[in-house]
């Protein structure tokens, strides 16, 4: 399948109801130039990024459906899903291992807690000095 984006840019105009002036205007050139665009099989890629401001659509995409380029960039997509199934498995094991430590966390501050009572339990009454040993 060919592209002929002269002809695409065109009947998206055509359904809009914009007058080449308009366009003409938008996209910086003359009237002329966007009548001699709309027959054309390509055109400069300033242009039809412009011209994808303008109208906003893409007008790169179905160059992208075409090989080439589809089967390039269909081989990048299976590389980043990779790429995202692998990062996710390590974020789980992360969040896992997050998890565990938090709960260890709890147990600790429980334990320092207990601790803590215990300790205000078994306080020496004040003026009690522990009895020394000389050597």
């Amino acid at each position: 399948m060919s592209i002929h984006i002269g002809n695409m840019i065109h009947e998206i105009v055509k359904k809009r109801g914009i007058k080449a002036l308009a366009v003409a205007e938008a996209i910086n050139v003359s009237e002329s130039s966007v009548y001699k665009i709309y027959h054309r099989e390509s055109i400069d890629i300033d242009k039809l990024i412009r011209f994808s401001q303008f109208l906003d659509v893409n007008f790169f995409l179905p160059y992208f459906e075409q090989e080439p380029l589809k089967t390039m960039f269909n081989a990048q997509v299976e590389n980043l899903d990779k790429q995202v199934s692998q990062l996710s498995a390590i974020i789980e094991q992360k969040n896992q291992r997050i998890t565990e430590l938090e709960k260890l966390n709890h147990s600790n501050e429980k334990m320092i807690g207990l601790l803590e009572e215990l300790q205000g339990k078994y306080k020496k009454p004040e003026g009690v000095q522990a009895k020394h040993k000389k050597p």
